[in-house]
């Protein structure tokens, strides 16, 4: 039997390497360059690591951690916490009471479930300060404003200024992809844009410029943002459809820009600014680089990310003078 997969991110990956473990002949395309879809190591002019996309694995990410055990490669502490991040800039507030008003608007979203996240921070029993630290926080991680979420994601607070150490994949995340893709017994193929999909119950005919290939089945592993590029012959099942359309994704965008000296780690958020910045350890050592993290539209949009990364640079300055920062060097990148 031949599996064809389209998207070589982790999802296509994993399929395909359970697949082809299984006796399949399995071919997997990539529309870019480089498999790992969302996850994007790439290395600075001064030697340093950093990750375009997903980068840091948590608590409870097993399953990562043992396929990185099983490929031979190492996960390392980052020195710093992805959760526990010192909010500045806006009203002022306690770790002691930030803790404990996550706690009560996880509680509140518990007994309002239908109610948008926005009304919840509005008549919940907490200071200003705690509340503009927590609309931050949600806004970030979401890739929307907090006041427009629903109330079930409130339960992002859970992880909310936690100090469990994070890890990252030494070397670079893309080495996991790049990893599992090089120990497949399968063909991935990148730079090969599937258009069409032809199908029926029993064969499907995936196409693009310069290529078709027949298979007896498809695992269509794309993000729903790039679906609609892809036309299905006949159209996908209504149920399909409604699915792929009613994915709401956030907005965000990430920044890296390289230091004149080492720090120690550090986890830092801007509260009015919607965004957040670190530098971690790599490879037993903090690398001259800090990395940012801006999410929802709004945010995007004051930090002017469309016209490039000099306003966000200055906004990084003024939350971190400490940081002496290589301004002509700046990288950034959106991530929707």
């Amino acid at each position: 039997m031949r599996a064809c997969i389209v998207g070589a991110g982790f999802a296509g990956l994993a399929a395909a390497e359970r697949l082809a473990s299984a006796g399949l002949d399995v071919e997997v395309l990539e529309a870019r360059g480089r498999v790992g879809g969302r996850v994007w190591s790439e290395v600075l002019d001064n030697g340093a690591v950093v990750e375009r996309g997903g980068e840091f694995i948590l608590e409870g990410y097993d399953l990562t951690r043992r396929l990185a055990n099983a490929l031979g490669l190492e996960v390392m502490p980052t020195g710093m916490a992805y959760g526990d991040r010192d909010p500045r800039n806006g009203p002022p507030v306690e770790r002691a009471e930030l803790l404990q008003a996550a706690l009560e608007l996880t509680q509140l979203a518990g007994e309002h479930n239908r109610r948008p996240i926005g009304d919840l921070l509005a008549f919940a029993a907490i200071s200003p300060g705690a509340r503009a630290a927590l609309e931050s926080r949600l806004s970030i991680s979401t890739g929307h404003e907090a006041s427009e979420l629903a109330a079930h994601l409130a339960r992002h607070t859970s992880s909310t200024f936690s100090p469990t150490e994070s890890g990252r994949i030494a070397g670079g995340n893309s080495r996991l992809a790049e990893k599992l893709a090089g120990t497949l017994l399968t063909h991935v193929r990148t730079n090969h844009v599937a258009t069409r999909v032809t199908w029926d119950s029993t064969s499907v005919t995936v196409a693009g410029r310069g290529f078709t290939i027949a298979a007896d089945v498809a695992l269509i592993t794309v993000p729903t943002t790039v679906l609609g590029d892809i036309t299905f012959d006949p159209t996908l099942p209504a149920t399909k459809e409604d699915a792929h359309r009613s994915v709401d994704y956030g907005r965000a965008a990430k920044l890296f820009v390289p230091l004149a000296n080492a720090p120690p780690p550090s986890a830092v958020m801007s509260v009015p600014d919607r965004f957040w910045c670190w530098t971690a350890l790599a490879d037993e050592s903090v690398p001259p680089v800090v990395s940012c993290f801006a999410g929802s539209a709004l945010a995007l949009e004051r930090l002017g990310v469309e016209a490039g990364p000099a306003r966000w640079v200055d906004r990084l300055h003024r939350l971190r003078p400490d940081l002496e920062l290589i301004s002509q060097e700046a990288l950034a990148s959106t991530w929707d």
